[in-house]
C-alpha cells in the first residue's frame, strides 16, 4: 500500500550548538502511525535515520559545526509501508558554541554617585572557553581593570565619563555598550559671608563661593525665614531699615546634599545728627538695650563706616582663596595693586593680569559693594568684570570680591583678598633667604630645578621690597606695603606675560614663611608633556636655612 505525504512543510531552526530542529505538516492517510527523519552529507544519499514516531517535529543533536546536511521525511504505517520521500532541505549547522567569541548577557549600568563614595560597574557574559575582560573609560584602557566587576574606590569628579568593557576569548572578543558614570561633588563654601553695617537707606550684598557639581540650589535666610529674592550666590538688599537687621546665612544643596555657611550680622546704622548714631543689631534688639552714641559737632559729616576702613588695600585674586593650596591658573592669577579708598567711598586701583595693567575705579556702595566693567579691547581680549566688597564692620581690615572674564568660549571667575595695609605689627628689619623646592614633577637631572636664592628686606615705614632670583636665572623685584597681621601679596608677571610667581608671605614674629606657587613656560624646563606646570616654592628663613619655616602643604590665605 502506497502512503501519500501532501502539503509538507519543512522548517529547520538552526541553534548554535551544532544541532538542526525540523518541522513538517501530517501526512492526510489516515493509516499513517510515525514519521522517520533521513539526513546526510550529500543529496538523496542519506547515511544516518531517526525515528520520530507520531511527532510532526524533530531536533538532531550532537551534529558537526559549519557542515552542510541534507533531510528528508517520510510517513509509514502499521505494516511497514512507507511513502515517497519528501522534499530535501538543506542546511548548514554553522560553527559550535565552543567555536565562538563570547556573548554578553547583563551590560554595565549607568549610575550617579556621590564624591568620596565607591562606585562599582558590572557585565555578564557568556562563553564555553575561558574568557578575559579589559575596561575603558572612554578610549583608555584602565591599568588593572580586568575583572568581571570594576571597583572605584573614592571617586572625585575626574571619575565621571563613559565606561565599557571588552569581554574575550581564544576566538574573538566583544565590547559592552558604554554606561556613564556621573559623580556629584557635595557642595562646599569657598568663600564666606561678611558681617556688614550701613546706613538706612542704603544697600548692600551678601556673597557666598560655592563648590562642588552644579547644578546648585541656593537659599538665603534671615534668621530661620527664607529671604523670597535670595536663590542667587549675591543677596543684594536695597533701601535697608531696622526691619532688615539681622543674622543672615545661606543654604547650598546639589543632587548630592546640602552645606550651610557661617552667620553674617547686618548692622543698621541710624545717625542722630553729626557724627552721632545709634545701630541696629540683632544682638541690641534682643537685649532691648540700643545704645545712644554721639561725637562732637565737628566730626566731619561723612559715612561713619568709610572713615576708620579708609586706606591702601593690596591683594591677590585666583581661582582658590584658602584650602590646602591655592588653585592658581595663569590666565586668572593676579594682583590687585594700591587699591585706595576714600572717606566717601570712591576708590582708585590697578588689576595686573597676564603681564599687563588695567586702571580701575568706581564708588563703594554704603554696603562697601562695587561692580565696575574693565575694558581690555585695547588688548585684543574680552573684558573683565570686577566686584568688590568691603568689610564695612573693619574687623578684618580686608576687601574681598571675584574677577571674571567675559569670554563664553573660555570663561573663568578668581576669587579676590585683599588687606589694608596698616603697618600695625613691628617688623624688624632683615634679609631673609627662599630656598626654592620644586614639585615632584621636575626634572631630577636639572640642577637648576632644585636651588634659588631671594632677599626679602622690611623696613619700619612699613614697605616691603622683596628681590629674588629665580632657579632658572629669572630675577624678580616688587614693593609692597605691609598689612596689618604682617602679610604682604607676593606678586610678579615673568616670561612676557606667559608664566607668574604668586602666593602670600607672613613676615610676623621676625621670620619670613608662606607659599608661592611658580609657572613658566614648558620649553624652558623638561616637564611632562611639555606642558605648562606649577611648582610649589616654601619659603625659608635666613637664620636657620636648613629649617623650614612652613609645610608646603600647610594651609595658605
Amino acid at each position: 500500500m502506497a502512503l501519500i505525504i501532501t502539503g509538507f512543510i519543512f522548517s529547520p531552526t538552526l541553534s548554535r550548538a551544532a544541532s538542526i530542529t525540523l518541522a513538517w505538516s501530517p501526512s492526510p492517510t489516515p493509516t499513517v502511525v510515525g514519521y522517520e527523519l533521513f539526513y546526510g552529507l550529500a543529496s538523496e544519499d542519506y547515511s544516518d535515520a531517526v525515528d520520530a514516531g507520531t511527532n510532526l517535529s524533530i531536533t538532531l543533536s550532537g551534529l558537526t559545526g559549519g557542515v552542510t546536511y541534507y533531510l528528508s521525511v517520510l510517513a509509514y504505517d502499521s505494516t511497514g509501508n512507507s511513502s515517497l520521500f519528501s522534499n530535501e532541505v538543506i542546511q548548514n549547522t554553522g560553527p559550535d558554541e565552543s567555536e565562538a567569541p563570547p556573548v554578553i548577557t547583563a551590560t554595565p549600568a549607568s549610575q550617579t554617585v556621590a564624591a568620596g563614595t565607591t562606585a562599582a560597574l558590572a557585565v555578564s557574559a557568556e562563553s564555553a572557553g575561558p574568557v578575559g575582560y579589559q575596561w575603558y573609560l572612554g578610549s583608555t584602557a584602565l591599568d588593572g581593570a580586568t575583572n568581571a566587576t570594576l571597583i572605584l574606590p573614592n571617586v572625585s569628579e575626574a571619575d565621571s565619563g563613559d565606561y565599557s568593557v571588552a569581554v574575550s576569548n581564544a576566538l574573538g572578543s566583544v565590547m559592552s555598550d558604554a554606561a556613564t558614570l556621573s559623580v556629584i561633588a557635595l557642595p562646599g563654601i569657598t568663600t564666606q559671608p561678611v558681617s556688614q553695617s550701613c546706613l538706612p537707606g542704603a544697600s548692600i550684598s551678601f556673597y557666598v563661593g560655592v563648590s562642588g557639581t552644579p547644578p546648585f540650589t541656593i537659599q538665603w535666610y534671615d534668621g530661620g525665614t527664607a529671604v523670597p529674592t535670595g536663590t542667587k550666590a549675591t543677596l543684594h538688599l536695597d533701601n535697608i531699615s531696622n526691619a532688615n537687621a539681622g543674622n543672615y546665612s545661606v543654604v547650598i544643596s546639589n543632587s548630592g546634599g546640602s552645606v550651610t555657611s557661617l552667620v553674617a550680622t547686618l548692622s543698621v546704622i541710624n545717625p542722630i545728627g553729626p557724627g552721632g548714631g545709634i545701630t541696629s543689631s540683632p544682638i541690641q534688639e534682643a537685649a532691648g538695650a540700643v545704645p545712644n552714641i554721639t561725637t562732637p559737632l565737628s566730626t566731619p559729616t561723612v559715612p561713619l563706616s568709610f572713615i576708620p576702613l579708609a586706606g591702601a588695600y593690596n591683594g591677590l585674586f585666583y581661582q582658590t582663596n584658602g584650602g590646602v593650596l591655592p588653585d592658581i591658573n595663569l590666565q586668572s592669577a593676579g594682583l590687585l595693586a594700591n587699591c585706595v579708598v576714600g572717606t566717601n567711598g570712591t576708590y582708585s586701583a590697578h588689576l595686573r593680569l597676564g603681564g599687563f595693567k588695567y586702571h580701575l575705579a568706581g564708588t563703594l556702595d554704603m554696603s562697601g559693594f562695587d561692580s565696575e566693567v574693565v575694558s581690555r579691547a585695547g588688548r585684543g581680549l574680552s573684558n573683565l568684570n570686577v566686584t568688590l566688597q568691603l568689610d564695612m564692620t573693619g574687623a578684618s581690615g580686608q576687601m574681598t570680591g571675584l574677577v571674571s572674564n567675559m569670554d563664553a568660549a573660555n570663561p573663568w571667575t578668581a576669587a579676590l583678598l585683599a588687606d589694608l595695609a596698616t603697618n600695625a605689627l613691628p617688623v624688624v628689619a632683615g634679609n631673609f633667604n627662599i630656598m626654592l623646592t620644586p614639585s615632584q614633577s621636575a626634572a631630577s637631572n636639572d640642577p637648576s630645578n632644585f636651588l634659588g636664592t631671594g632677599l626679602l628686606i622690611s623696613s619700619t615705614t612699613g614697605i616691603v621690597t622683596c628681590s629674588a632670583l629665580l632657579p632658572d636665572g629669572t630675577s624678580v623685584s616688587q614693593s609692597v606695603p605691609l598689612a596689618k597681621d604682617g602679610t604682604i601679596p607676593f606678586y610678579a608677571s615673568l616670561y612676557s606675560g606667559q608664566g607668574i610667581a604668586e602666593g602670600w608671605i607672613n613676615l610676623a614674629n621676625g621670620v619670613a614663611s608662606g607659599s608661592i606657587t611658580w609657572i613658566r613656560p614648558g620649553q624652558t624646563i623638561i616637564w611632562q608633556n611639555g606642558q605648562p606646570i606649577t611648582t610649589v616654592l616654601s619659603v625659608q628663613s635666613s637664620q636657620n636655612p636648613s629649617l623650614p619655616i612652613t609645610d608646603p602643604n600647610s594651609e595658605v590665605r
